[in-house]
């Protein structure tokens, strides 16, 4: 019942496929809801728009509805979900526990492992609520926003953004010349071809150029194809200040969007590892590998020596911390 084609209601123009210029690929862009092109049609209706808002509005007070994934997404997921790791396997934690407490749900986390082969192949046998876990998260956060450890995390991201502009520039360029290179290198191929299927000189000195030849040729094919190799994807190139202040404001953004938090929690945070003790459970937060854009600071920098010097996986010193079960 949250389908709008119930009501006659008819979207068009919600996303476009692009071609990438270099490797010929389509991918598919959501367009702005400003761009969609919007239709009643009432011989599409099946109920009148009262009843549709009125089921709508029950299903609010019963506690059951749950708005619709957005357009061009493909799985709807809690917000802290697939940032969450155990510390002793290594395995995601997932929802085991989903019900109703207090008047509002109440969704349990804890180790896939453990709950599937049990003690046997991973120890961890904890579980912690979300609610608990976004506070740990959230405290941990204003907290490192304070330090200069975030104003070292942007500088390196900084650095990591001039890199990987600086690469993509020079492989595009260098593609573009190789182009010219293998169609000049196919040409030479096919002048000798033509050589020796004529018999003009010596067979075995045109043999041997016609192997040299083939042996350039297929080394550049082999490089094209290499820069015009799928990549994994790039990490989020992001404004540092914009950043800050919605991390400042990551507690109310849980409760007001659930959606947006996540995304801005992505920016920041790579995962968050559950580590077991004798008297509750640690916490331990990894960095995103995020790409800072020059806009966000007063001068562009330079890719130096250091560029590449942060450590995988680079951890938030004192930031552990121990929650009862």
């Amino acid at each position: 019942m949250n389908s709008e084609r119930y009501i006659g209601r008819v979207f068009w123009r919600t996303g476009e496929w692009r071609k990438h210029p270099i490797t010929k690929k389509y991918t598919y862009t959501p367009r702005p809801k400003e761009e969609w092109l919007v239709r009643d049609d009432p011989s599409l209706r099946i109920i009148d728009h009262a009843t549709w808002d009125a089921v709508r509005k029950l299903r609010v007070a019963r506690g059951k509805f749950r708005p619709g994934r957005p357009i061009g997404s493909k799985n709807a997921a809690r917000t802290m979900s697939g940032l969450l790791f155990c510390g002793v396997c290594g395995s995601k934690l997932f929802i085991h526990t989903s019900k109703r407490a207090n008047g509002g749900p109440w969704i349990g986390y804890a180790c896939g492992a453990n709950r599937r082969g049990g003690e046997a192949v991973c120890s961890n046998g904890r579980m912690m609520s979300e609610a608990k876990i976004r506070h740990i998260v959230v405290d941990h956060t204003l907290r490192y926003l304070t330090t200069e450890k975030f104003s070292e995390w942007v500088e390196v991201g900084r650095r990591r953004w001039a890199v990987a502009v600086q690469r993509e520039e020079r492989e595009g360029r260098e593609a573009i010349a190789l182009t010219e290179c293998i169609r000049r290198q196919e040409e030479r191929v096919e002048r000798v071809l033509e050589m020796v299927a004529s018999g003009a000189g010596s067979t075995n000195l045109l043999k041997r150029k016609l192997a040299v030849e083939e042996s350039q040729l297929l080394a550049m094919k082999a490089r094209m194809a290499k820069l015009l190799a799928p990549r994994a994807p790039r990490a989020p190139a992001v404004d540092a200040d914009a950043l800050r202040a919605k991390l400042a404001n990551l507690g109310d953004l849980f409760s007001s969007n659930a959606d947006e938090a996540r995304t801005v929690l992505q920016m920041f945070m790579r995962r968050a590892t559950m580590i077991p003790t004798e008297h509750g459970v640690k916490w331990k937060i990894s960095l995103q590998h995020s790409l800072i854009v020059p806009a966000a600071a007063n001068a562009p920098v330079e890719p130096g020596s250091d560029s590449r010097c942060e450590p995988a996986g680079r951890q938030v010193k004192g930031l552990a911390t121990e929650s009862p079960r």
